[in-house]
């Protein structure tokens, strides 16, 4: 099933991922399976991902980081995140370890068509089985929070405020935004292992 997903595009990927929530829908082998999706999926070029960096900086990534990790240690549908570490000339603590999620090139225009061939499916499937309600509804619904999710600012915003609501409990670390180090298509974060 992997294979499949992967080639139909991120908006079926994010899906996959949901699903995988829920083995007592699809059971636990295809939820173990789909849940790969979470952090491991197959990741675009590191040039690539570089590229938009720089451009999304509007600065050569030698000249914010001092240290950035060759390849990611995670992607998912949407982005991959590559471990790093800042220059002093970045504004931030030096050598500070930093997240850098990086969204995947195309991702709008891919979630786009994702989006209008779910509709297209999911119309089908309501003239064949003779159903009233709009099942085109759901695509809807799963592209606009897709479409939420693509503006990384948007992220660090609600980072910053899931942060601000729970600052009261000690056991919660939510990893810091870097506004500066932060765009549409870039996100920063301090690093957090766990």
């Amino acid at each position: 099933y992997r294979e499949i997903v992967e080639r139909l595009g991120p908006a079926f990927m994010k899906i996959a991922q949901t699903l995988s929530t829920r083995p007592d829908l699809i059971g636990e082998d295809l939820a173990s399976e789909l849940g790969s999706f979470q952090d491991r999926a197959r990741p675009f070029s590191n040039r690539l991902a570089f590229e938009i960096m720089e451009e999304e900086l509007g600065r050569p990534i030698q000249e914010v980081f001092q240290d950035i990790d060759e390849n990611p240690v995670a992607a998912a549908s949407l982005g991959q995140v590559y471990r790093a570490q800042l220059f002093p000339s970045s504004g931030h603590s030096s050598g500070k370890a930093v997240a850098v999620k990086v969204q995947r090139p195309g991702a709008l225009e891919k979630i786009a068509v994702d989006i209008y061939i779910l509709r297209g499916v999911l119309q089908a499937v309501k003239i064949m089985t003779g159903m009233t309600r709009d099942l085109r509804l759901i695509a809807d619904e799963v592209g606009s929070g897709l479409y939420g999710e693509l503006d990384y600012r948007i992220e660090a915003e609600n980072a910053q405020a899931f942060a601000a609501a729970h600052q009261g409990l000690g056991y919660l670390v939510v990893p810091e935004p870097l506004p500066g180090l932060t765009t549409e298509r870039v996100l920063t974060m301090e690093w957090v292992d766990g």
